[in-house]
């Protein structure tokens, strides 16, 4: 009901689907422009709704590969075009700047974060003790840290895993669930993923490599292909780091020491690609705080 009485000039928003569930547009002003920003950096036609977008005035994009499968959705579906605008991201310059404010110390021992998604078939659901198997005894420090909604949805298998490992969490490895802070995140070396955006994050913040897991991935959209563009969420990984398949599991120790051996030629390549997928890198705030404040004041001045 709040949304549907709204009575605003602009509702900037960060939850996609606007109009196809309970979240309407208002019923009281129709003037109203709604705004997406984005809390991910990848793709629009995978991992989220068809449609999601339909019911936006305006996107403001992290990059120009979010505007082109925009604009091709906008052709393919036959939807009203929107306003887009390559805005950068925000949150990515957000963690780096957090990021090159710490103390950069060499670790005596590489720090590897495991840090899943929490989707069906997680690292945490399927090849967890795979990973440890490789990783434990190679002289690593090892800190395992799911996603806060793993905990929350699946606190059985959190908990059967605590118990299983009750002798080793703490010695020959660490269990972070204090969510308070990302100190440990952006602390590691190398960072092991599956799906989650966070390799993204990690690796566009800190110039470090990440081991992409092949989980199942998460598609949200199974009609992602009509558009005929590959999704960034998969051809990112062999950008910013590498992945193995379930069945290369028994590769995780040699992958992880040829990536802690590369991580200069990583980081020259996580600039490069960096800059071609957020051409707007450090400007994000400027462009979307300029777009929002001149079509306030463009608003006002009508109105007089």
């Amino acid at each position: 009901p709040l949304m549907m009485k709204m009575d605003a000039d602009m509702v900037v928003m960060t939850v996609p689907d606007l109009g196809n569930f309970h979240i309407k547009r208002s019923y009281v002003r129709k003037d109203i422009e709604y705004i997406f920003m984005f809390h991910w950096v990848t793709s629009t036609h995978m991992i989220i709704r068809e449609g999601a977008f339909d019911h936006f005035d305006t996107v403001l994009c992290p990059g120009p590969y979010q505007i082109e499968e925009l604009r091709k959705a906008e052709e393919f579906y036959h939807t009203k075009p929107k306003n887009l605008l390559d805005a950068g991201y925000g949150l990515i310059e957000t963690l780096a700047k957090q990021y090159q404010q710490q103390e950069q110390e060499e670790h005596a021992r590489p720090q590897i974060l495991i840090g899943p998604s929490w989707q069906p078939d997680n690292i945490m659901e399927s090849v967890i003790e795979q990973l440890l198997e490789q990783l434990i005894g190679g002289g690593y420090r090892i800190i395992i840290r799911p996603h806060p909604e793993y905990i929350k949805r699946f606190s059985k298998n959190m908990a059967d895993f605590c118990r299983k490992h009750a002798d080793e969490i703490g010695t020959t490895f660490e269990l972070e669930m204090d969510f308070s802070s990302n100190a440990s995140v952006y602390k590691s070396d190398i960072l092991i993923t599956d799906w989650s955006n966070v390799g993204y994050e990690f690796a566009f913040a800190t110039e470090k490599p990440v081991l992409f897991i092949d989980t199942p991935p998460k598609v949200v959209n199974p009609n992602y292909e009509k558009l005929n563009i590959p999704p960034l969420d998969i051809t990112l990984r062999h950008k910013v780091g590498c992945s193995l398949g379930l069945d290369e599991l028994n590769k995780t120790a040699e992958t992880v020491a040829a990536l802690l051996t590369r991580q200069d030629d990583y980081r020259a390549e996580i600039r490069r690609c960096r800059g071609e997928v957020l051409p707007q890198y450090g400007k994000s705030g400027e462009i979307s705080g300029k777009y929002i404040l001149s079509k306030l004041i463009k608003r006002e001045r009508t109105a007089l």
